[in-house]
């Protein structure tokens, strides 16, 4: 942020601690409309006495309570001991409901947690077909251009199960295959049409090029 000034005053309240508030106004670096910026939270604990059947129960409950992303770090704390560093990112409103989940869940009796700032791509969802029926890919968009597909994990691993083949084999077929872009796109040239990723060399991309072309 581009500070344009700062406030400073204090409460007339009797606390038991200082009462005291420091506003900044200012303004967010711009990045001329290609990606969003936000700001999130992340909380972090050490933990090296719990029993580690426990973190699949604690990820699926940060995960259903609206946690952005959660996960562990192998760490070697005090004592030479062996840890996990379990790592939490949520929107900063949520900063005491996970500390509620992991001090009661977890054999934590500490956390450190900070506001952070990230820059995010626009994402779309599209569903391509594939010789294993249809996969959601979820893409990634930059300043108008596609940069990433990825293909829906639970699709994949759903398609592979029902056909027989293996998971990788549909992961690759899903990556390559014709996507469109979303529907308020507009766009005729083969770049906008198709979303083609994982080439070795622009004579292979080519080569894949034509042939989708022609299906």
């Amino acid at each position: 942020m581009i500070v344009d000034r700062i406030g400073f005053g204090a409460g007339r309240a009797d606390r038991a601690i200082a009462n005291l508030l420091r506003v900044f106004i200012g303004t967010a670096p711009g990045t001329g409309g290609a990606f969003a910026g936000e700001q999130t939270a992340t909380i972090e604990t050490t933990i090296d006495d719990m029993n580690p059947q426990i973190y699949a129960h604690l990820m699926e409950k940060a995960l259903a309570m609206g946690a952005l992303d959660i996960f562990m770090t192998p760490v070697q704390m005090k004592k030479n001991r062996t840890g996990t560093l379990l790592t939490i990112l949520c929107r900063p409103e949520a900063v005491a409901g996970f500390a509620d989940l992991l001090f009661r869940e977890t054999t934590t009796i500490g956390l450190r947690w900070r506001l952070d700032n990230r820059f995010t791509l626009t994402r779309e969802f599209v569903t391509v077909n594939t010789r294993f029926g249809p996969i959601t890919c979820k893409m990634a968009i930059l300043g108008g251009e596609r940069v990433n597909l990825t293909p829906e994990y639970d699709d994949c691993k759903r398609a592979a199960a029902e056909h027989q083949v293996p998971l990788k084999i549909v992961l690759a077929e899903a990556s390559v295959r014709p996507c469109p872009w979303p529907t308020n796109r507009s766009g005729s040239s083969f770049s906008d049409r198709y979303a083609l990723t994982g080439f070795n060399s622009n004579a292979e991309r080519a080569k894949w090029k034509n042939w989708f072309l022609k299906i």
